[in-house]
């Protein structure tokens, strides 16, 4: 299936993302798969965010759609608002009531940022 999804759609850029991980929100499907997109932001996590159904819907009172079933997607789109609203990354990120690792990658404007929990892999 990522074989396939590769040669159909050939990636191009120096920076890329990817994880796999067990689905404890919504079905194993592509929908539900990392990484998860929120205009510039996107996210891969490992965890459980205790508090994303109360974030979820307060995100979609602000016009968020969600395309999957997944925690993680809450992620994405909390970053993206906080970032908005002038925030910034590590306040998005203390929002959640979680103990994950993540890896965000956001570019805004030329710029390209991290953010990684101690000790994640991905450096």
């Amino acid at each position: 299936m990522l074989a396939q999804a590769v040669e159909e759609h050939p990636l191009s850029g120096g920076t890329g993302i990817a994880h796999t991980r067990w689905a404890t929100h919504g079905e194993p499907s592509e929908s539900n798969a990392h990484p998860h997109v929120s205009d510039h932001i996107v996210v891969v996590h490992n965890g459980i965010i205790e508090n994303h159904e109360p974030l979820r819907e307060m995100l979609q009172a602000r016009g968020y759609v969600f395309v999957s079933a997944t925690d993680t997607e809450v992620i994405a789109h909390l970053v993206h608002w906080e970032l908005e609203q002038g925030g910034t990354l590590r306040e998005a990120v203390l929002a959640r009531d979680s103990s994950t690792t993540r890896c965000i990658r956001y570019s805004h404007h030329g710029l390209s940022r991290s953010r990684h929990a101690a000790g994640c892999p991905f450096r």
